[in-house]
């Protein structure tokens, strides 16, 4: 399903109700206690894309209530490569891997609450994910991870030279909790190795992403919630400080709010489904399909009539918010207006070495691209307008 792309085959799970191979466990072999690998450490300063069109950041809660997701991904990589690049859902697509986590008190715990790689294609991506370790979920607010810490990476420690203008970067992040309310300097120091004056807003951080980056949450339920106390007394909905209840709808309305609306967090339990739903998700994001089109390639990758409906029930919301359900207008398809661009430009180029050609050949064609590309010289005095610039976020001081 991912074509030659990647280098290497679909590892399936051991079992039919497995959701990983053994496979990935002995190429994931990483434990929660381990330090930090020198080579994904934030410490180690900025993360700037250099290879591919497309960046793909896949961060994902590393703490024990997610951290086998990775292995599911991990065996589904070639796959996600391989299908984004066969099906153009977005061009020469290059991936990062980040990890999240809580800071904790115990020393064991305050090793890694972010992990970050390199941009990598192709097999190279293999070694990279191999670099991310499952980390400790426990911290001073229970129902929180330290996601917001990320977050700050994610706005002022990464940088995309090679980014064409009206594009961002894809950033897909699995979690299940709720992040914090600020990112304080002394953790900005002691993880990020930033030196900040004062503490930051979390939301306000969260606005600065959503300008930078294409963001989705992908929320897998939190089934540790669902549980019951030696009493018998339903503590699914557990308080946490005074007006937070512990849910999984109460999570997804906090980054819901976060993110410009509950549209972008992608709701699904199935594991095995993460890779259809980023690959849905990026699809939709980069305007190469809407819902219909892209319900249609599933049933072509020969997808089951449960996990469709499953995938297709999280990326909805988003389709409906964005105009997006039975087909793409024009305005929305950024991925796809550069190579139009790009034509245009090798068309007016091909008006000024030979405008008679040119011209018999748009009258040929009607108004195909050398028709518009010579309307477009003979209105701009020889240059064919490219896409607007948009202007780079202010990644700030640090």
């Amino acid at each position: 399903m991912g074509g030659d792309y990647y280098n290497r085959s679909y590892t399936a799970p051991t079992s039919s109700s497995a959701a990983y191979s053994a496979a990935s466990v002995a190429a994931l072999s990483r434990s929660w206690d381990q330090a930090i690998d020198s080579k994904c450490d934030p410490k180690r300063g900025v993360v700037s894309c250099s290879k591919g069109e497309t960046p793909i950041i896949i961060a994902s809660d590393m703490t024990g209530s997610m951290g086998t997701w990775p292995r599911v991904l991990f065996d589904k990589l070639p796959v996600f490569a391989g299908q984004i690049n066969m099906q153009g859902y977005a061009p020469d697509p290059s991936f990062c891997f980040a990890g999240m986590a809580d800071t904790g008190e115990a020393g064991r715990s305050r090793q890694k609450p972010v992990q970050i790689t390199d941009f990598g294609q192709r097999k190279e991506c293999d070694e990279y994910l191999k670099l991310i370790s499952p980390a400790s979920g426990k911290g001073a607010v229970g129902g929180h991870e330290a996601y917001e810490l990320a977050v700050f990476y994610f706005v002022h420690r990464m940088r995309f030279p090679n980014l064409k203008p009206g594009r961002k970067p894809m950033l897909m992040m699995f979690a299940d909790e709720f992040f914090r309310d600020q990112v304080s300097p002394r953790e900005a120091k002691e993880f990020l190795g930033v030196d900040l004056e004062r503490p930051l807003d979390s939301v306000q951080l969260f606005a600065k992403l959503t300008k930078k980056f294409e963001v989705f949450l992908l929320q897998k339920p939190n089934s540790a919630w669902k549980f019951s106390n030696a009493s018998g007394e339903d503590r699914s909905q557990m308080c946490i400080g005074q007006d937070e209840i512990r849910t999984s709808a109460a999570v997804r309305a906090q980054w819901g709010h976060a993110l410009g609306g509950v549209h972008r967090v992608l709701q699904f339990s199935d594991p095995k489904a993460c890779v259809d739903v980023m690959l849905g998700a990026i699809a939709l994001a980069t305007g190469a399909r809407s819902l219909d089109a892209y319900v249609k390639d599933m049933q072509k990758r020969g997808q089951s009539a449960a996990r469709i409906t499953n995938v297709t029930a999280a990326l909805r919301p988003y389709a409906v918010a964005e105009g997006i359900v039975s087909s793409v207008p024009l305005a929305r398809q950024r991925y796809t207006s550069a190579a139009k661009t790009g034509k245009a430009q090798k068309a007016a180029s091909a008006v000024a070495a030979d405008p008679a050609a040119a011209s018999a050949a748009a009258s040929v064609a009607g108004k195909s691209i050398f028709a518009k590309a010579l309307d477009a010289s003979t209105k701009t005095g020889g240059a064919v307008p490219s896409a607007d610039d948009d202007e780079d976020e202010d990644d700030g001081p640090y």
